[in-house]
């Protein structure tokens, strides 16, 4: 059985994979709230996550944090680039 702690080391490792699998894209605010908002949507009541009561509603919790962990990576990493960027051209 999964407790909460291997479940929150499996999301960042694979929110982690996922960075890497997406390149260079732009995220926004609205990203970040959307997002995750939807994946909870997609996963409970579109995917019928509803039907396995609490069981459900954790897994659909559970998708949808990992998808805002991505989000954040995604907005941490344009931010790098950026600060990279303009320290560059100071030099």
């Amino acid at each position: 059985s999964s407790t909460a702690r291997s479940s929150f080391i499996k999301m960042n490792d694979y929110s982690d994979n996922d960075l890497i699998k997406r390149g260079a894209k732009s995220v926004s605010i609205l990203n970040l709230i959307f997002e995750p908002s939807f994946r909870f949507f997609k996963n409970y009541i579109l995917k019928g996550g509803i039907f396995y009561g609490r069981l459900g509603f954790i897994q659909a919790c559970n998708n949808a944090i990992g998808r805002y962990m991505l989000v954040v990576k995604q907005m941490e990493r344009n931010n790098e680039i950026k600060s990279g960027l303009k320290k560059q051209d100071k030099k």
